[in-house]
């Protein structure tokens, strides 16, 4: 997985912080089937830096990332609550 950030108001560089395959220590399914991938990465600002940075995805988010891959242009809308971690 390829994680790269950039500034979002302004013109600026972009950076890679993380470029690895994910493993299965970095997935987390809860009972619910919400699906977290944390993953430990670089600092936006600095390399030295580590961050631990958690994407949480829903059932409805993980068919939205399929269907986009597939080409279908369906949107899922869901109301169910997010957790946080």
């Amino acid at each position: 997985m390829l994680v790269q950030v950039e500034p979002s108001k302004r013109q600026g560089k972009s950076r890679i912080i993380f470029n690895r395959p994910l493993l299965r220590e970095d997935i987390e399914v809860d009972p619910n089937g919400l699906m977290t991938v944390s993953i430990d990465a670089e600092g936006v600002y600095e390399a030295k830096s580590k961050y631990r940075y958690s994407l949480q995805f829903s059932l409805n988010d993980l068919q939205a990332l399929t269907d986009k891959r597939n080409g279908s242009r369906r949107i899922v809308i869901s109301n169910a609550p997010r957790q946080c971690l």
